[in-house]
C-alpha cells in the first residue's frame, strides 16, 4: 500500500487534535467540576468557520477577526475548546 504525503499530513494533524482535545478533557478541573466541551472543525465546516469569521470581522469593524479568518483558512484543522455552566 502506498499512503501519500497530504493523507498522512492530515492523518497527523487530526491525531494531534484528538490528543489536544483529550489533554483538555483529562487535566485537572477545579473542584472536580467539568464543564469542558472539545470539538475539531475541518474541510467544508472550516471554511465556513472562516467565512463567518470573516464576515463578523467586517460587520464589527474588528480587523484582528478578518486577520484570524485568513489564517483559518490556511490551517488544516482548529481544535475548540469551551465551557458551559
Amino acid at each position: 500500500m502506498i499512503y501519500k504525503e497530504k493523507e498522512l499530513e492530515m492523518e497527523g494533524v487530526l491525531q494531534t487534535a484528538r490528543q489536544m482535545c483529550t489533554a483538555a478533557r483529562t487535566a485537572p478541573k477545579a473542584r472536580g467540576l467539568d464543564f469542558i466541551h472539545t470539538a475539531v472543525v475541518t474541510g467544508e465546516d472550516l471554511k465556513n468557520l472562516a467565512d463567518e469569521t470573516e464576515r463578523l470581522g467586517k460587520e464589527q469593524g474588528q480587523d484582528f477577526y478578518v486577520r484570524d479568518a485568513d489564517n483559518l483558512r490556511k490551517s488544516q484543522a482548529v481544535v475548540l475548546i469551551g465551557v458551559t455552566y
